[in-house]
């Protein structure tokens, strides 16, 4: 990777100086695909560790063809994080914990402040720690009309969820972010949303869906998809009436269906073909694991979507 400096500042200078003593094995310690145009943010070596640090913020990201996806290497380490939403600024926030629910049987939703209020689109991502944890990525569940406070919705089991969750109320918790492109609502005024996930992929669809239901009269249709793996496991379920209330169309499946069941079984791209969408009026926006969005996508495809038609967080 080369680093042309703009300006030879010192931190350019103490750059440019270590940069023929750092080993191509362990420079830079996290891999970064880069378009031609964006920028990155490099500080001087680190002395204790020998890898340059350095902050990912592409001010001039191409809107299209840029995944932002996780990627693990071989040896297990994150290759590639989310890209930060063009022109939102990169913030660093200490937020405070205030509280923590159940939003179903293998998710808790945590409830945070930031010390400032922090500007975000739905579908926006941050990275959340408590204590000394490694943080991990995770999309605010909240809408940005709900106010300051910020909503996740966390699975546990990860280093950085459990961290979260282990702390009590009122403890600091650490926010980086936001980060990955978002839904931004104002492309698709006047569009039907369709709105597909599982599991806590419902996070940044919630997002998206309450900030419509804010303006209801711009859209059209409002379509909620959601899985999961049994009754219980489907998120936000308490709020599922005022959905419905609000004239949100919601199509619901479970793998694993019990006696209190009596909705559909089976994955959450079968339930497409039954929405009688309208490819030409209609965006879809899906969010969950990555063989769930593939088989999405394609199943969106047989209905005749463009894949600009489909969009993805991050």
């Amino acid at each position: 990777m080369a680093i042309v400096a703009r300006e030879p500042s010192p931190a350019s200078v103490a750059v440019a100086r270590s940069w023929p003593h750092i080993s191509h094995r362990t420079a830079p310690s996290r891999f970064m695909w880069l378009q031609a145009g964006q920028f990155i943010s490099v500080r001087p070596l680190d002395e204790t560790k020998r890898t340059l640090r350095s902050t990912y913020v592409p001010t001039a990201r191409r809107e299209d063809n840029a995944t932002g996806e996780v990627l693990t290497s071989r040896r297990g380490g994150t290759k590639l994080g989310p890209t930060q939403q063009r022109g939102s600024p990169m913030n660093d926030l200490t937020g405070t914990r205030i509280r923590q629910w159940t939003a179903s049987s293998r998710v808790e939703c945590v409830e945070i402040r930031p010390e400032e209020a922090l500007s975000f689109v739905p579908g926006h991502v941050v990275t959340l720690a408590a204590g000394s944890a490694k943080p991990g990525y995770f999309a605010i569940g909240s809408a940005p009309s709900e106010g300051p406070n910020l909503r996740f919705y966390l699975r546990p089991g990860g280093e950085a969820a459990d961290s979260v969750l282990a702390a009590k109320d009122g403890d600091a918790v650490r926010i980086a972010g936001p980060i990955a492109h978002g839904f931004p609502l104002e492309p698709v005024v006047g569009k039907d949303l369709v709105f597909v996930g599982v599991g806590t992929g419902v996070a940044p669809l919630r997002s998206a869906l309450v900030e419509a239901l804010t303006t209801r009269e711009r859209y059209g249709r409002l379509v909620m998809v959601m899985g999961a793996a049994s009754p219980a496991a489907l998120c936000c379920a308490e709020e599922f009436d005022s959905w419905r209330a609000a004239g949100v169309e919601l199509a619901l499946t479970v793998d694993e269906a019990d006696a209190s069941w009596a909705g559909s079984t089976g994955f959450v791209q079968e339930l497409l073909a039954e929405l009688d969408l309208d490819p030409g009026t209609t965006v879809a926006h899906v969010a969950g694991v990555r063989a769930m969005e593939e088989a999405v996508r394609a199943q969106f495809a047989e209905l005749g979507f463009a894949p600009e038609s489909v969009r993805a967080n991050y």
